[in-house]
């Protein structure tokens, strides 16, 4: 379930990557942190933002964009500096 992050989260997400996030991608997950894109073709879930407010956002968070880039990047073919942002369960999508 999709919930608002403080922009603090935010900014050391980007800090620890290394990154800026898009505006339209950090205006969406300022509003809502994660939560799904749909389209005809796909049903992505994207990962989260790290919250670390309190127990329950750090459970809900968890899978978060960062961990999941890292993970990503131990693969062959995912692309150097390429942040994963969400999946359909079978596929990574990145920018």
């Amino acid at each position: 379930m999709p919930f608002p992050i403080d922009e603090e989260h935010i900014r050391k997400a980007e800090a620890e990557l290394g990154l800026l996030f898009p505006q339209a991608y950090r205006s969406r997950m300022a509003h809502v942190n994660g939560g799904e894109l749909d389209s005809e073709e796909w049903e992505i879930e994207l990962f989260p933002i790290p919250d670390t407010s309190d127990r329950k956002r750090l459970s809900r968070t968890a899978n978060h964009v960062g961990l999941e880039t890292m993970k990503a990047k131990q693969w062959a073919d995912f692309p150097a500096h390429s942040l994963a942002i969400g999946t359909d369960g079978w596929t990574i999508f990145c920018c």
